[in-house]
C-alpha cells in the first residue's frame, strides 16, 4: 500500500472489511500471544544490562529490541490506510456481527463496527508494546493511527472499544502525573534517567492523540452516534483527567470532554436501579438528550481539535537501496552458519 499506488486504491474501494482490515487485524491482535511481552522484555534486560555502564541515547536506541518486522509492517498498512478518509468512514459503517472473531474477549462482543475493533487492537498492541519492547518508532505508528482516525472521524463507537479507550486514557494519564512528580536528570546522567525520559515521552505521544480521539468523538453530530462512550465516562470519569487540565499538550482535549459531560451529567444523569445493568436504556436515554446539546458545547476550540492533522509513513532518501534482491543475495552469502535462516551446508546445492 505505500509503494503501489493501484494495489492501495484496490484496498481502499473494498467494501467489505472483511477483505482488507479483519485479516490485519486479526494477524495484529495474536501478536502478544505470539511474542508475549515478559520474554521481549527479558531480552531487553539482558542487552540494556550491558550498556547501562555508558548511557546515551545512542546507546538506548542500540538496545532496544525492534518489534517483529510483520507486525511493523502491519502497523505501517494501517497507518498508511487511515491516512485516507474513505477508509476511516467505511470503517464506521461495516459491522462485524461478532467481534470475539478478532478480540477473543471473553463476553460475547455482537455487531461491532469494523473502527471498534481496529481501536481495541491498537489499545492492545500499545499496551503490549509498553510492557515488552518500548519502542519509540511502534509507538509513533500507533498514535498517529489513532490522530489519523481523530481526524476523519469515528462513528458508532461499541461499548467494549469504550471501556478500552477510558481504561487506557486512564492508565496513561496515571503514568504522565507520576513522571510528573519523579522528575528526571535533564540531561539524563544514567542509563535509568535515559529509560524514564524514553518512557515519558511515549507516553505523553500516546496519550495526547488518544485523548483527542476521543474529544473528536464528542463533537458536533457525531456525538449522539457514540453514546456508548459517554455511558462509558459517566461509569468512570478518570480523576486523572481533571489533574491534566492544565497541562499544555492534554488541556485543550480533556476541558472539552469535561464541558461535554458536565451538560450530561445535569440534563440526562445516570440512573441507579438497584445495581441493575440498564445501559441499553441509559445509552438511549444520551442518544435522545445529545439532540439538545448546544454547539458551543459540543463543538471544542480549534487546539482540542485534530487540527487537521494528517499522518502518512514517509521513507528517507536512497532507502530504495535497502529493497534490491541482489543486496539480500549477498548479504545471505556473507551470513554465519549459525543463522537460524541460512540453509544449513548439507543442503545446499
Amino acid at each position: 500500500v505505500q509503494r503501489n499506488a493501484g494495489f492501495r486504491r484496490y484496498c481502499l474501494s473494498r467494501a467489505s472489511a472483511d477483505e482488507v482490515l479483519v485479516p490485519i487485524l486479526e494477524v495484529l491482535n495474536q501478536l502478544p500471544v505470539v511474542a508475549p511481552a515478559a520474554t521481549v522484555a527479558g531480552a531487553a534486560s539482558a542487552v540494556g544490562d550491558e550498556a547501562a555502564a555508558s548511557p546515551s541515547s545512542e546507546g538506548l536506541a542500540a538496545w532496544q529490541p525492534a518489534a517483529p518486522p510483520a507486525a511493523t509492517a502491519l502497523v505501517l498498512s494501517l497507518l498508511v490506510l487511515t491516512g485516507e478518509r474513505s477508509f476511516c468512514e467505511s470503517a464506521s459503517h461495516a459491522r462485524l456481527a461478532d467481534g470475539n472473531r478478532v478480540l477473543d474477549h471473553a463476553r460475547p462482543v455482537r455487531d461491532m463496527a469494523a473502527s471498534s475493533v481496529l481501536i481495541a487492537v491498537v489499545l492492545r498492541v500499545a499496551h503490549w508494546n509498553f510492557a515488552g519492547c518500548k519502542s519509540a518508532f511502534f509507538n509513533r505508528i500507533l498514535s498517529c493511527i489513532l490522530a489519523n482516525l481523530a481526524g476523519w472521524g469515528v462513528d458508532h463507537l461499541h461499548w467494549y472499544s469504550s471501556g478500552r479507550l477510558i481504561e487506557v486514557a486512564q492508565l496513561l494519564a496515571r503514568n504522565a502525573l507520576k513522571a510528573e512528580v519523579e522528575p528526571v536528570a535533564s540531561p539524563p546522567v544514567t542509563h535509568t534517567d535515559l529509560l524514564a525520559e524514553h518512557r515519558k515521552r511515549m507516553v505523553r505521544e500516546l496519550l495526547r492523540d488518544l485523548l483527542v480521539l476521543i474529544s473528536s468523538s464528542l463533537r458536533g453530530p457525531r456525538l449522539g452516534r457514540n453514546c456508548n462512550l459517554v455511558y462509558a465516562l459517566q461509569r468512570a470519569y478518570p480523576a486523572q483527567f481533571s489533574a491534566l487540565e492544565s497541562d499544555v499538550d492534554f488541556g485543550p482535549a480533556l476541558r472539552h470532554i469535561r464541558s461535554v459531560m458536565d451538560w450530561f451529567q445535569e440534563h440526562c444523569p445516570p440512573e441507579d436501579k438497584n445495581g441493575a445493568d440498564n445501559s441499553a436504556v441509559q445509552v438511549g436515554r444520551l442518544e435522545a438528550a445529545a439532540m439538545r446539546l448546544h454547539a458551543d458545547v459540543a463543538d471544542p476550540p480549534a487546539e482540542a481539535s485534530s487540527g487537521g492533522r494528517r499522518f502518512a509513513f514517509s521513507e528517507a532518501d536512497g532507502c530504495a537501496a535497502f529493497f534490491l534482491p541482489e543486496v539480500w543475495r549477498e548479504a545471505r552469502r556473507s551470513m554465519p552458519e549459525h543463522v537460524c535462516w541460512t540453509l544449513p551446508a548439507a543442503f545446499r546445492v
